[in-house]
C-alpha cells in the first residue's frame, strides 16, 4: 500500500474560491488537500469532504508531498480518519477564510476550509513530532503556511 501524501494545488485556473483564498492569505496555494494510498484524491472542498479522480492534467498545478516520519501504520489511521470524516459529511464553510484572516478561532473541532481540515486532521491522528506545523495556530493555516512547512518533503514520483 501507497502512503498517504499531502497536495497543495499553486493555483485552480478559473476558479473564484482559489483566487478568494489567494487573496486572503497573501500567498502561493489556493488549495490543499491529501492523495490516499489507493491514489484518490481527498479534500474538503465546497460543499463537503470527498473523495474523487485526479484530473487529466491536474498534477501540473499542485505539488505533492511526503508526510515526515509517517509510518504505514499511521497512514492506515489517516485512512481510517478519512473514512470517518466521509461519513460525518464535513462541510466547507467560505466564512472561515474570514476567521483565518481577522484570527477570529473557530468553534471548537470545526475544520471548515482546506487547509485547516489537513492540518486538523493530522493532528487528530499523528503524534505531536508528525505535525507538519508546529508553530502556528490550527485556526490560521493556509495553503501557503503548508506548503512551506519543514516536515513536508516534495515528494517525488519514479519515472
Amino acid at each position: 500500500m501507497d502512503q498517504v501524501h499531502v497536495i497543495v494545488w499553486l493555483t485552480h485556473p478559473g476558479d473564484l474560491l482559489g483566487e478568494m483564498i489567494s487573496f486572503e492569505t497573501h500567498g502561493v496555494g489556493q488549495h490543499a488537500g491529501f492523495r490516499r494510498g489507493n491514489g484518490k484524491i481527498h479534500e474538503l472542498y465546497m460543499p463537503q469532504v470527498r473523495d474523487r479522480d485526479e484530473r487529466l492534467g491536474e498534477a501540473a498545478i499542485f505539488e505533492e508531498y511526503t508526510i515526515q516520519g509517517l509510518t504505514d501504520e499511521l497512514s492506515l489511521a489517516l485512512e481510517a480518519q478519512f473514512d470517518r470524516n466521509l461519513a460525518a459529511h464535513i462541510k466547507y464553510d467560505i466564512w472561515d477564510l474570514f476567521r483565518i484572516t481577522l484570527c477570529i478561532p473557530f468553534p471548537l473541532n470545526k475544520s471548515g476550509v482546506c487547509s485547516c481540515y489537513v492540518d486538523n486532521t493530522i493532528r487528530t491522528i499523528l503524534p505531536p513530532e508528525l505535525w507538519i506545523l508546529q508553530r502556528i495556530n490550527s485556526d490560521e493555516i493556509s495553503p501557503r503556511d503548508i506548503r512551506m512547512s519543514m516536515h513536508l518533503p516534495l515528494f517525488i514520483k519514479n519515472p
